[in-house]
């Protein structure tokens, strides 16, 4: 299957953090289904706190580890009350915006998965314009066209709700659509790892839970993994003329390295000088205390681990029409694939 395609299967899988479990039956079927090319795993494992981890042995006696990070879990809400008339009240899981929720169409994973829409007060019944705010959205209503009746047999308190999976394209490679924010980069680094032959490092590949909430996944993962060096993969903030320049990335320009005090300077420095020897695009972009990854889970783990962090541009981040471009996706994992056959053992 065409990286674009992957990325897409595994997007619409629903994981919602802290319900990541929720998909594992379907990405047990993505990743042996043969959609990964060709590309095959040793081992897989999983925890208690519902991480995947895909394991690549290089059949070296002795052998270093690899950890690549790439977070499966993605935000989302939360069922909190049902109301008369068939609404439902909501607690947000993770970063929701409550400025791009009026009217947002999303999924209700009940009992049976069911649709709804968020409410939207018509401007000609909204009040002053302080009023017309939703400052929290506990404030929220979801309408879904049931009875308070019919929706209890369905939904319960505690029931996930995210995004409607909805894809499509804009001009010059650019994908739109929900849950890129992980799970394009999880799709990234299964192509780029699983396909490998001949390099020197075990590479476990954890695909963690609850980075957009506690980034427990990490912390869990690493104890267990316990790797010489990792390397965290995840998306970073694509440049548009509202954003600042030196806290983004051009997309359509190759993958973004983090230059910050959380990650391993000479593994970092060694990729960027790598990725200009191997003539694959890679931007910088400076995060100095702080890479809003699971970069410092993973660096402050165990006795410490060096680590450093390469993203994927994206616009829209966190919402249901998230943007990437694939030839940034495509540059990211042949990254990734070159250096772990060929860098890794220079470096260290």
């Amino acid at each position: 299957m065409e990286l674009k395609d992957l990325i897409i299967k595994i997007a619409g899988i629903m994981s919602i953090s802290g319900y990541e479990f929720r998909g594992f039956e379907e990405l047990d079927n993505v990743m042996y289904d043969g959609l990964i090319g060709g590309g095959y795993f040793d081992e897989y494992k999983t925890n208690a706190t519902r991480n995947h981890i895909y394991i690549k042995k290089c059949g070296k006696p002795n052998a270093k580890k690899l950890l690549i990070d790439a977070h499966f879990d993605e935000i989302g809400m939360i069922v909190s009350d049902i109301k008369d008339g068939g609404f439902l009240t909501v607690s947000g899981i993770g970063g929701i915006d409550m400025r791009i929720m009026w009217a947002s169409e999303v999924v209700i994973y009940g009992k049976e998965i069911i649709t709804g829409i968020v409410v939207s007060t018509p401007p000609h019944l909204q009040g002053i314009p302080d009023e017309r705010k939703w400052h929290d959205i506990k404030d929220m209503l979801i309408d879904t066209g049931y009875t308070k009746e019919e929706l209890s047999e369905i939904v319960e308190i505690g029931t996930p709700i995210g995004f409607k999976p909805m894809y499509g394209e804009l001009m010059n490679g650019q994908i739109i659509g929900k849950g890129f924010d992980n799970k394009a980069c999880a799709a990234i680094v299964l192509q780029a790892v699983s396909g490998l032959e001949d390099f020197d490092w075990d590479t476990y590949v954890l695909l963690s839970s609850k980075e957009e909430t506690s980034r427990l996944g990490a912390k869990t993962g690493v104890y267990l993994i316990d790797p010489d060096a990792a390397i965290v993969v995840d998306v970073n903030h694509a440049y548009t003329p509202d954003t600042p320049k030196h806290e983004t990335c051009k997309m359509g320009e190759g993958p973004c390295i983090s230059i910050s005090i959380t990650t391993n300077r000479s593994m970092t420095d060694f990729i960027i000088n790598f990725a200009k020897d191997k003539e694959i695009p890679l931007q910088t972009v400076v995060e100095i205390t702080d890479t809003g990854t699971n970069n410092t889970a993973i660096t402050y783990g165990r006795q410490g681990i060096p680590s450093v962090v390469v993203s994927l541009p994206l616009k829209n981040m966190h919402t249901a029409s998230e943007i990437f471009n694939i030839t940034d996706a495509e540059a990211l994992s042949k990254l990734l694939s070159e250096f772990i056959k060929g860098g890794l053992s220079q470096w260290n």
